[in-house]
């Protein structure tokens, strides 16, 4: 849990989002989605945006039907850039994500958009000088997740 928090965390800090933003808020993958857009925004195009509904509330149903779609562009964007994070997502669960809440889960969820900035283009201008202004508790964690 502690690793999605200074993940989570990060990613506020680094895309502009309201710092009331919690790990809760990524469930229903439109916090993610947005986030993803900002990574890299060719990748992740007007015609992604368009397919991810907002306004999702407690219909489980939009929010995996979300969930599904960030995954399935982030296998492609991470494979496009040569990562091994490519296939990492194979293994998550939409429905664990958007409808049990799985922490663990969303962790992994976090891992992977964490892994999307690191590999883009953009990285060293954008995000990683963002890493050195979280606290030096967070900065361990993050470390240990991209090792």
């Amino acid at each position: 849990m502690a690793l999605s928090s200074a993940i989570a965390e990060w990613l506020t800090s680094c895309f502009d989002l309201p710092s009331s933003v919690a790990i809760e808020d990524f469930f229903d993958g439109v916090s993610a989605a947005k986030i993803l857009r900002k990574i890299d925004a060719e990748h992740f195009d007007a015609k992604f945006a368009s397919q991810i509904r907002e306004n999702v509330g407690a219909n489980s149903v939009i929010a995996a039907s979300n969930v599904k779609k960030l995954l399935s562009k982030s296998v492609e964007y991470n494979e496009s850039l040569g990562s091994p994070l490519g296939r990492f997502p194979a293994s998550l669960d939409a429905h664990k994500i958007a409808v049990e809440k799985d922490q663990e889960e969303i962790g992994r969820l976090l891992q992977l958009i964490l892994g999307c900035a690191v590999n883009c283009d953009a990285k060293q201008v954008q995000f990683n000088p963002d890493l050195v202004i979280l606290k030096l508790f967070w900065n361990s964690y993050l470390v240990t997740c991209l090792i």
